[in-house]
């Protein structure tokens, strides 16, 4: 499922699998990182280019979702993974966020537990 983390979260260097940074057809760069049993994603393109929030409606109740352009997707799924990857290398930065809007509201549905660096 899909989590927004704070910013300065760092994985410990003996869990980290694989990092590498991508870039989408705007030209806006995203840092993926694999790491035992999760991967992580950063936006680090300009903060034009991202939402400060996600407003979904889930289960009939209208949430407000903090982006802090940090995420993490636990367990790690490479399907995911791999389709995270291959919009970023494919498509452009409002279809890497549409996926991410679809992975959190398919996780809102799921469990409504929201995290504190989530909150807004």
């Amino acid at each position: 499922m899909l989590y927004f983390i704070n910013w300065d979260h760092e994985v410990e260097k003996e869990e980290i699998l694989a990092q590498i940074i991508h870039s989408d057809k705007c030209d806006v760069h995203w840092q993926f990182l694999n790491s035992n049993n999760a991967f992580y994603i950063k936006f680090l393109g300009p903060s034009a280019f991202s939402e400060k929030y996600f407003t979904v409606k889930v289960n009939e109740k209208t949430l407000s979702i903090r982006n802090t352009n940090h995420m993490m997707y636990k367990p790690g799924d490479f399907e995911v993974y791999y389709t995270f990857r291959g919009l970023v290398l494919n498509g452009y930065t409002e279809d890497v966020w549409r996926f991410v809007e679809d992975l959190l509201i398919n996780r809102l549905n799921k469990d409504t537990h929201i995290l504190t660096s989530e909150l807004f």
